[in-house]
């Protein structure tokens, strides 16, 4: 009993000096910080001397892609959370969502819109998947891209349907640089290229996910002076020569000569996507061939025969690696027979090689390969979304055989990444910056 009493006293006395000290460093720590003449310990430098000299360049290089890629993620990630565009997209749709006017850009067709109808042919039902599309859209200098698509025409046929197009275009400053993988960057030239198309197609669903496709056209097209070409700068020399004026036809068969071409094709489609918006597996390909001929005699016919396919492999957690090979080949269809330059194989658009500029290498057969790899960063309910993708792609252009004139070391190489909006239909909005051993470009396409 002793015992426990004299611990009992330890314990209150214990408690007192604790609750003293305490009271004393409150009281001690306030009257700090009410010291003016407090001195606290600086921090230490991260980087040494010759470290931060070392540094600079690289900060140098890196501050503005960092910039461009945090401005790029600022803006996407706004546009995601004010949810502007499904906003926009709600006051522009009619009530039964079978109308609409959609805004839409890209760099070679300009600004512009889409006005659509849907269900035409089943007075206007909503189940009808048939759709009418008229866009139109302007640039710089004159620019203007119109077109009438009317897709998914149902048919008598069973699993059988239809596409017709009416397109015409004037780009007034198309680049062009020479034929063949070693073209030179100051042979630039530039010329206008106005083409008019009338185009239908017939599309049988041969399976589930093979399609089998008719195609046949007719396109119209002209070539003239650039927009800006044979301007003289302050030394007196001519920056841009026009293409039409520095090369003759016999050099370059069509820079002068009017083509009418027709053409007829047959392809075929296969499309396993789990879903075409966002797909995380699945492969998604067409291989194609069409005999192009001369409408009004017989300076021009070609072959050109195409294989591209894509596949997609999820890691996890939506984690997704697109792999893509692309071969294309344009071959004369009989002796005496030209192919028209703007129809020879091409590398440069966002779809080739990203990081050089549009028509940049052209010749008679092109390959590709690219690996991109995406990972989400918004998901709405699984219906739209932001992704953010890094990507590599490579390839090359020949114009003599079968990549006779092309050596390993000339491949072309472009990388980047940029962010993606999707919906269960299809790419929203696109933004991506690429650099390749020549430039920086950006892309920016809507709709």
């Amino acid at each position: 009993m002793q015992d426990y009493s004299s611990i009992t006293r330890l314990i209150r006395k214990s408690s007192w000096l604790c609750l003293t000290m305490l009271l004393l460093s409150t009281g001690s720590f306030a009257s700090e910080a009410d010291t003016a003449d407090v001195i606290y310990p600086e921090r230490m430098k991260s980087r040494s001397t010759l470290e931060t000299i070392a540094y600079i360049p690289g900060a140098i290089v890196h501050y503005p892609i960092h910039l461009i890629f945090t401005g790029f993620g600022g803006t996407v990630g706004w546009v995601v959370d004010t949810k502007v565009i499904e906003r926009v997209n709600d006051l522009l749709t009619s009530d039964d969502e079978l109308r609409g006017l959609q805004p839409t850009y890209s760099a070679r067709t300009g600004a512009g819109a889409n006005l659509y109808q849907k269900g035409l042919l089943s007075g206007f039902a909503a189940h009808n998947k048939d759709t009418a599309t008229l866009t139109a859209a302007f640039g710089f200098r004159g620019r203007h891209y119109y077109q009438l698509l009317w897709e998914s025409i149902p048919l008598p046929l069973h699993r059988t349907d239809a596409t017709l197009t009416a397109r015409q275009r004037l780009f007034p400053e198309e680049a062009f640089f020479g034929v063949g993988p070693h073209s030179q960057l100051g042979n630039k030239t530039i010329h206008s290229h106005r083409r008019t198309r009338i185009s239908g197609d017939l599309a049988r669903d041969l399976t589930n996910m093979v399609t089998v496709k008719v195609a046949a056209g007719a396109d119209w097209n002209e070539i003239g002076d650039g927009a800006e070409a044979n301007e003289v700068d302050d030394d007196g020399e001519i920056e841009e020569p026009s293409t039409n004026r520095t090369y003759t036809e016999a050099m370059l068969p069509g820079v002068i000569d009017p083509a009418a071409l027709g053409y007829v094709g047959l392809g075929f489609e296969i499309d396993s996507r789990n879903r075409p918006g966002d797909p995380t597996r699945g492969v998604h390909g067409h291989l194609s061939s069409k005999l192009h001929s001369d409408l009004e005699g017989g300076h021009w016919g070609f072959v050109r025969s195409e294989i591209d396919v894509s596949y997609y492999k999820h890691l996890i957690y939506k984690r997704v690696f697109v792999f893509r090979a692309a071969v294309s080949s344009n071959r004369t269809s009989a002796s005496g027979r030209a192919i028209p330059f703007y129809e020879l194989a091409e590398l440069g658009e966002d779809n080739t090689i990203r990081g050089f500029e549009r028509n940049r290498f052209r010749g008679r057969d092109k390959a590709i390969g690219s690996i991109e790899y995406r990972f989400p960063l918004r998901d709405i309910w699984g219906e739209s979304g932001l992704d953010f993708s890094l990507f590599v792609d490579a390839g090359q252009v020949s114009s003599r055989g079968f990549f006779n004139d092309v050596r390993w070391k000339d491949t072309l190489i472009g990388v980047g990444g940029g962010f993606r909006i999707w919906n269960l239909d299809g790419m929203v909005a696109k933004v991506e910056l690429a650099r390749s051993r020549e430039m920086w470009r950006i892309y920016l396409v809507l709709n």
